[in-house]
């Protein structure tokens, strides 16, 4: 199995926006990929690991990665020192992505605890805050066995086989990421993740426990850490970016909408003392 590698990193712009909604207050709004300025992501403060094979293409306002040449690739983007992050006073990660193709059935080793259902996606994205807890949710467009297209990575002391529940398939959703180009809201409150998606806030469209997946090593124990992409030897797929958030407020049943106003300085890159971890890279995983 191959170790993800990443390069690249530069400036990232910090934009102040308001926040209207239930209780809201003034919010603090950090882009993290902008694709209106028709670059990729490792040109806009990301690491990124487009192998041979895997091919990357910026037109439109959008990046799309593709790894669907073969299952043994892995492709995607990371981003580390992500602002805020800490759960207990809520944040929100927002992402639009389209999940373009997805496939994880060829390899035959999707399925770690040989359930039935398989564990493993070609994209997924890792989202960890500052206590290196967070969630790592698994797209699939399609699947023969569960309604599942949107699911959550369990966390575990071991990883099967033969034993273990870590990085099996925990609660998910019916809703297809592959029919357009969506906004996701991942917000963070204490305990809890919610996922929303085309800005409507009435209720998530998947919800659960944070995880912790620090016994898994490198990159799961790296704090304020953002992944997109496709991290599995078992699958793979290919999917378009348009633009990656991060605002230091959760969101409520009502909110928050975010509304621009006149503010937008630039601040170096976040994190960079966090960059000697991830040189490290990952330990080998059976994903």
């Amino acid at each position: 199995m191959t170790k993800l590698r990443w390069r690249q990193v530069g400036p990232i712009a910090l934009t102040l926006m308001m926040v209207a909604g239930a209780g809201a207050a003034n919010a603090a709004t950090v882009t993290l990929y902008d694709g209106s300025l028709n670059t990729a992501p490792g040109s806009q403060g990301w690491s990124s690991n487009v192998p041979a094979g895997a091919t990357q293409t910026v037109s439109g306002g959008t990046t799309t990665l593709d790894s669907t040449s073969s299952d043994a690739l892995q492709a995607g983007y990371a981003r580390l020192g992500v602002p805020f992050g800490n759960r207990v006073a809520g944040y929100t990660l927002r992402f639009d992505v389209q999940v373009l193709a997805e496939d994880h059935t060829t390899s035959g080793t999707a399925d770690n605890n040989s359930d039935g259902i398989g564990d493993r996606a070609g994209f997924s994205i890792i989202a960890l805050g500052s206590d290196r807890t967070g969630i790592e949710l698994s797209f699939w467009r399609a699947d023969v066995v569960t309604t599942d297209r949107i699911w959550a990575q369990n966390e575990g002391a071991q990883k099967p086989p033969p034993t273990g529940t870590r990085f099996t398939h925990g609660e998910g959703t019916p809703f297809n990421p592959g029919t357009a180009l969506t906004r996701y809201d991942l917000s963070f409150l204490n305990s809890t993740y919610s996922l929303y998606a085309n800005a409507d806030y009435s209720s998530s469209i998947l919800t659960g426990a944070v995880r912790d997946y620090q016994n898994e090593g490198a990159p799961y124990n790296i704090p304020n850490f953002f992944f997109m992409g496709d991290n599995t030897t078992s699958a793979n797929g290919s999917f378009r970016v348009s633009r990656v958030d991060v605002t230091d407020a959760p969101i409520t049943p009502t909110g928050p909408v975010p509304v621009p106003f006149e503010f937008s300085p630039t601040i170096g890159l976040l994190g960079l003392g966090a960059w000697g971890l991830w040189q490290h890279r990952k330990k080998q995983l059976s994903k």
